[in-house]
């Protein structure tokens, strides 16, 4: 094992496909100005009277991914690889690293992908709908070379598609893994990475972490479970910590990181946009109890070993659903964390891009304060739920952060924080 002497985690390159941005400036823009990308729900398979908006990636940006992965590899990629491929490629340019200046071996490949099913519904209905009644030969050939059913089914059902299509596109060959169930996907690729790059079988990783909600199935649950808001308010029907809020909108899209130790960066020159500090997480029951400490323990976690106290830290990013029970649980999170600690910043991202699985877009926020000194404000609150906790709102908040904490609380009761500190720590 060839650990380095510097095995300090920065992160030199990100890149997003994401609803209403291509770029994690475009994302950025967005969140400071409250400018939200969603727009109302439209499918050609699919028909809803109760899902009136969704964070759908544009038909340029899914033409731009598709573009991003080889012509002979595209009829086996899903959707979601694709937009995974793109969101590495961008990431792997903003850090200016070549990885054919590196050995193929030496580049870890770490992906996170969440909640959509492949083969889907829509993919059944197309082969049932092209083929000719009662043809089983056409329905086969539907299925299985037309895209009606696509190819390497096995593989996307075991939800590593994009692991592979990302390793083919870039030639990678080095230490990797492959992981799913949204939230606690993308905390255990980033433990993967890190470690890989710690303890020396990596020089540079990438970490790619794609989903979407867009799934006929995963749609009706989401509508039955109570978690999708009733759209009045359009697009701006999100109120993440609002006395109005009603639910979330659910999206799609696909984030990617650069990452690599703080030595190597040195080497090759390249502009470190943060650093990781920490990672904290568990599982909890989800609900509104009171006095619940998961966010105290995943922080304290995360802040273990960095020399980082909690009063350090110059803003939170939260993950603020809009939903009534899950903004109420983690603002009590949020109030238990900081009870005696003083009041923190806090922001969210969800009413600009919705709820996008397995899409850490919280972290692209923290590096983004990190970045600009700018605390950017939760799009559509207008009556905080808790007066007591200093909600960013109405305008971007001038803050020289040096240390931003992203905590995210899911739907089945985990828990996570992410230390982010600035590039000079």
């Amino acid at each position: 094992m060839n650990t380095s002497a510097d095995n300090t985690i920065v992160i030199t390159g990100t890149g997003c496909l994401l609803p209403g941005s291509s770029t994690p400036a475009q994302f950025w823009d967005r969140l400071v100005q409250g400018e939200s990308g969603l727009t109302p729900y439209s499918d050609e398979r699919i028909g809803s009277r109760l899902i009136g908006h969704f964070g759908h990636l544009s038909a340029e940006q899914r033409a731009a991914a598709a573009e991003a992965v080889p012509f002979k590899l595209r009829r086996f990629a899903s959707s979601c690889s694709m937009w995974g491929v793109k969101a590495a490629t961008d990431a792997l340019a903003h850090a200016g690293l070549d990885l054919k200046t590196i050995p193929d071996d030496r580049c870890g490949l770490f992906t996170a992908q969440g909640d959509y099913l492949h083969p889907s519904v829509q993919s059944f209905a197309t082969g049932l709908g092209n083929a000719v009644p009662n043809d089983l030969p056409a329905l086969t050939r539907e299925f299985t070379h037309h895209r009606g059913m696509e190819p390497f089914m096995a593989i996307k059902s075991l939800a590593n598609n994009m692991l592979a299509m990302a390793s083919l596109t870039l030639g990678t060959r080095g230490d990797c893994g492959a992981f799913v169930q949204n939230k606690s996907a993308t905390v255990a690729a980033l433990r993967s990475a890190a470690f890989s790059l710690r303890h020396g079988y990596s020089d540079c990783a990438l970490l790619i972490c794609s989903g979407s909600y867009n799934e006929v199935l995963t749609l009706a649950e989401l509508q039955r479970s109570g978690y999708l808001s009733a759209g009045a308010g359009g697009a701006r029907s999100v109120r993440p910590f609002d006395r109005r809020r009603d639910g979330t909108i659910a999206g799609e899209g696909a984030v990617a990181f650069v990452l690599e130790t703080a030595a190597n960066a040195r080497r090759r020159g390249a502009a470190v946009l943060a650093t990781l500090g920490g990672i904290g997480n568990l599982v909890q029951q989800p609900g509104a109890q009171a006095g619940s400490d998961a966010y105290r323990r995943c922080a304290d976690k995360a802040l273990a070993g960095s020399g980082v106290d909690f009063g350090d830290i110059g803003a939170i990013v939260a993950r603020g659903t809009g939903g009534q029970s899950h903004d109420a649980h983690e603002a009590s999170l949020l109030a238990q964390l900081q009870q005696g600690r003083g009041g923190v910043p806090i922001t969210c991202a969800t009413p600009i891009v919705g709820s996008v699985p397995a899409c850490p877009v919280d972290w692209l926020a923290s590096i983004g304060i990190l970045q600009e000194g700018v605390v950017p404000p939760i799009a559509n609150l207008e009556d905080a739920l808790d007066a007591g906790l200093h909600f960013v709102h109405g305008k971007p908040e001038q803050r020289d952060a040096r240390h931003v904490l992203s905590l995210s609380a899911g739907y089945t009761g985990f828990h996570s924080a992410v230390l982010f500190s600035a590039a000079s720590h």
